[in-house]
């Protein structure tokens, strides 16, 4: 490095120095206002999280920093890996809250508003209130059609609350993303997240095609077994036969009894004793983490990476039951994500390399309670007992992907035809068009609702479902090349699987553009096929 770009690099360091020391308190107050928020769901403490996240737009709002650092940007780097990777990374997080102010503070009260509603509607069920784990309780298990149906409709009903307030947002987003010279929101948000909108729509139809015929050959077989449960034709199948409200998972086999055995841990126990096998602490964090069920929480799992500093928690509504086993190890792998990353890195590096990576390791983590050697080692399954259902437990996991990434392709497809034209008229019959085509279900008669508008991403976490696809492929990636590099095929008592995540991905922080990273740590970019040989 010359003389010239030392004094560069130093100018730079400096202004980054004095950005971070003032975005550092604002992230942190807005990080512990939504855990309030969400564990309490409070008037008090939806205020004042409004007011944090206020506070927090308003100081990435300054137009002046932004386009310092846009202009660094443009010019030549300054050698200086770091710095110049910092400034990218701030740069993208000051230009999507760059625009009119008033818009900015509408667009973040709505957002607030929604999150309230989120945490403490409940709908009718039986002429009561109903969780979502209750409504969850029903679709998993019952056999009367009309409690289903119910249950499916309570599920939904926060649809027609919400829906002219998320349109509403999604017309403000949009009049922000226009304003700064961008197509919309959603063409706004993959820029400035560095994902390629081309690519990432390719890689999705390559998905689609490998995916389409063993899922529908393998749903029809599913089909007929949800019919003989109901004593009805697989045509008469309707979304509250299945068991999730929009069918984006499915249950083990009852063969493998997936309910059955995770309904006898404890489930904190069982993910501590996992990750030790792999030389990854998550105790702390559950000591700290709001890991049950309580009226006014929100009944969605998070993790919260409060601090960057070591202050990690989890929240979640833990029953004793496959997915919510599934579900803890997801988070938990966010933890120790958040753990592991070099605490020397400056704040605004000290996180993920990006959404999808950190999704990538919580997939990857969740995926375990379909794997032999976890249900043998972790969850003390007789091996005699779990080893014969090896090959029934492998086809149910691509059933569920499948399943996952179909209904990934309805949302994701559906999102970017909202913020194209959210004053559509059609967007109900739209959200079911695109339900029947990729995941082959058929609609309600004569229902007309936004059900679309039930599903808390979009009006909350948007544009970011791309990112569990994105994960899900990078896990399988990640996955691959530990097995070869280790030559173990699971996670399990797999200490240099632990050893390479942690030095070579975790650590490194957001360092690196996540394509650099990926394929830095793999030895290759990053591609469907590790994916497409798992699971289809």
């Amino acid at each position: 490095m010359n003389a010239i770009d030392q004094e560069r690099a130093a100018e730079r360091r400096r202004f980054l120095t004095e950005l971070n020391a003032r975005l550092q308190p604002l992230q942190i107050a807005r990080s512990r206002a939504a855990w309030t928020l969400m564990t309490e769901g409070t008037d008090a403490a939806a205020h004042a999280n409004a007011a944090a996240s206020q506070a927090l737009e308003e100081a990435y709002s300054d137009a002046e920093a932004s386009a310092t650092l846009n202009r660094w940007v443009r010019e030549d780097a300054t050698g200086d890996a770091l710095v110049d990777r910092e400034v990218a990374v701030l740069a993208n997080a000051f230009a999507r809250r760059q625009g009119d102010a008033e818009t900015r503070e509408q667009i973040v009260a709505l957002e607030s508003e929604l999150s309230h509603t989120f945490s403490t509607f409940r709908g009718t069920l039986a002429g009561a209130p109903a969780t979502s784990a209750a409504i969850d309780r029903v679709l998993a298990s019952s056999t009367e059609t009309s409690l289903r149906k119910q249950a499916w409709e309570a599920a939904m009903a926060i649809g027609p609350v919400v829906a002219p307030r998320v349109l509403e947002l999604v017309r403000l987003r949009n009049a922000r993303a226009t304003a700064l010279g961008y197509r919309d929101y959603f063409a706004m948000s993959l820029a400035l997240a560095e994902t390629d909108e081309s690519e990432l729509f390719s890689l999705l139809d390559t998905l689609e095609k490998a995916t389409r015929a063993p899922f529908r050959t393998r749903k029809a077989v599913y089909d007929a077994e949800r019919a003989r449960v109901f004593g009805i034709e697989a045509s008469a199948l309707r979304p509250w036969h299945y068991v999730s409200p929009f069918f984006q998972r499915v249950e083990v086999p009852d063969a493998v009894r997936g309910d059955e055995v995770f309904g006898e841990q404890d489930l904190e126990t069982l993910a501590a004793r996992f990750f030790d096998s792999i030389g990854m602490n998550v105790r702390d964090v559950l000591e700290r983490s709001d890991l049950h069920p309580r009226e006014g929480k929100n009944q969605h799992a998070f993790c919260f990476n409060i601090d960057r500093a070591g202050d990690i928690r989890i929240l979640a509504n833990l029953e004793a039951t496959e997915r919510w086993a599934g579900t803890l190890l997801h988070e938990c792998g966010h933890a120790v994500y958040d753990r592991y990353i070099d605490p020397k890195l400056p704040f605004a590096l000290r996180k993920p390399a990006h959404t999808m990576v950190t999704e990538a390791i919580a997939m990857l983590m969740g995926r375990q309670t379909n794997h032999v050697d976890f249900l043998i080692e972790c969850a003390g399954v007789p091996a005699m007992e779990v080893t014969p259902l090896s090959g029934e437990l492998r086809r149910s996991a691509a059933f569920r992907m499948q399943v996952f990434v179909r209904w990934a392709l309805v949302l994701i497809h559906f999102e970017r035809d909202l913020y194209a034209n959210p004053d559509r008229t059609d967007l109900n019959e739209h959200w079911w068009t695109l339900k029947r085509r990729y995941q082959l279900l058929e609609p309600p008669e004569d229902r007309e609702a936004p059900d679309w508008a039930a599903k808390l991403h979009l009006a909350l976490a948007p544009v970011y479902y791309q990112n569990y696809v994105l994960g899900e492929v990078i896990a399988s990636q990640l996955a691959r090349y530990v097995a070869d590099a280790s030559r173990s095929p699971g996670l399990v008592d797999n200490l240099y699987a632990g050893e390479f995540l942690i030095q070579r991905v975790f650590a490194m922080g957001a360092r690196k553009r996540w394509d650099d990273l990926i394929a830095d740590a793999t030895r290759k970019p990053l591609s469907a096929d590790a994916f497409i040989a798992e699971y289809t």
